[in-house]
Formats: structure tokens, C-alpha cells, sequence
């Protein structure tokens, strides 16, 4: 997989199948996004490239974690992007037409129904998918991957992180993904990144 971290410019690529997002965590929702871009991958050939918004806000995942199972997933370019002040006051159809359409040369956009961008996230889904029409680009919405009654986010995710609830973090993160989760950190050993949340006797392996 090729990783680029954007400081400036996006860079130029051609018919590439993209979904974007912050993927702070890998959870279930996500690999379905991932899976639609490699299905598109699979029949046309285009690249697969996952847009990954990044802040400073705490995270599931490092950003190492974060390349190591989006490659194992098969994503042929991983570009993150800082939300930068430029980025975030980006008008919607001017990131549409400078970086989907014209940087990545986008042929289609996989997206969940929750997804929003642009400055003051103007940018929603039906945005989107006229936007595609208007700029030459196939856009999928997919609904929310549910728990029973609650959307699986990354937001979840953290709130059962914070009970230590080791069971239901797993159910989330690999349902349906090729991965699984060994011991990493002993109990109340101090976790050392303040920019992650702590995973009670987790970790991430690649199998």
C-alpha cells in the first residue's frame, strides 16, 4: 500500500474508487466502505483509496494501526489529510471539484449516510451524489452498520472502551474483518500516547 500524508497538495491520480473518512477506528461500518471500494477494485480495476481525515482529537487507533489494517484489508493508497484550517473551511463543492474530481480523478465514492464535509459540513451525502453526477463520478450511500439498536461508530466504540468492556469493543472492531486481538498491555501498566485511548488488555494482530 502506498501512504502519502497530505501537507499541501493532493496528489494527482487517475480513476480511482475512494472512500473517505476519519477511520479512527476500524470498525465494522468502515469495512463495509472498504469492502464496496475493492468490489469496484475487483471488476474495473481502479485503484482503492481511502481518504482519512485526521485531528488531534483522541483515537482508537494510532496512525501506524490504522495503515497496518487498512493494507491487510488491500487498500492501494492511504492518504491522510489533517484537518488543517484550510481544509475546514473548504466550501463542499470546491473540495468536490479540486480534490474528488480533479487531484484523484475519483470514477466512484463509497460514503456512509452519516458522512458530512466542507466548511460548516455543508457537504451531506445528497450533496454528494448530485455532486457525482455533475462531475462525472458514481457515489454509494450506505446506511449505518447497527448493533441492535445502536449505530456502530467510532463514537460507540470509545464509550465501551472507557467501561473496559473488552467483549463488545471485539464484537464492534472485527465482525466480518480478518482480524483478531491478542494481550498487549498488562493490567495497569501506563499507556504512553495521551492521543490514543487505552485498550484494557487488548491488542491488534494481523493475521
Amino acid at each position: 500500500m502506498e501512504y502519502m500524508r497530505i501537507e499541501d497538495q493532493f496528489p494527482r491520480l487517475n480513476n480511482c474508487a475512494v472512500t473517505l473518512g476519519k477511520f479512527d477506528g476500524i470498525h465494522r461500518g468502515h469495512r463495509k466502505l472498504m469492502d464496496k471500494i475493492l468490489e469496484r477494485k475487483k471488476e474495473t480495476g481502479v485503484h482503492a483509496v481511502v481518504l482519512a481525515f485526521v485531528s488531534d482529537r483522541k483515537t482508537v487507533l494510532t496512525n501506524s494501526e490504522r495503515r497496518d489494517f487498512l493494507e491487510h484489508m488491500g487498500a492501494d493508497i492511504l492518504l491522510e489529510c489533517p484537518l488543517t484550517s484550510d481544509i475546514r473551511h473548504m466550501k463542499a463543492d470546491t473540495f468536490v471539484r479540486q480534490v474528488l474530481a480533479g487531484s484523484l480523478k475519483a470514477s466512484y465514492v463509497a460514503i456512509g449516510e452519516d458522512f458530512r464535509f466542507g466548511f460548516e459540513r455543508k457537504g451531506t451525502p445528497e450533496f454528494l451524489k448530485k455532486s457525482g453526477v455533475k462531475y462525472g463520478f458514481e457515489v454509494e450511500i450506505l446506511p449505518k452498520e447497527m448493533d441492535g439498536s445502536r449505530k456502530i461508530s467510532s463514537t460507540y466504540i470509545r464509550e465501551e472502551l472507557a467501561k473496559g468492556n473488552r467483549k463488545q469493543f471485539i464484537v464492534l472492531h472485527t465482525y466480518g474483518s480478518h482480524f483478531n486481538y491478542r494481550e498487549r498491555y498488562p493490567p495497569k501498566l501506563p499507556f504512553s500516547n495521551p492521543t490514543v485511548l487505552p485498550m484494557p488488555n487488548l491488542s491488534i494482530g494481523i493475521i
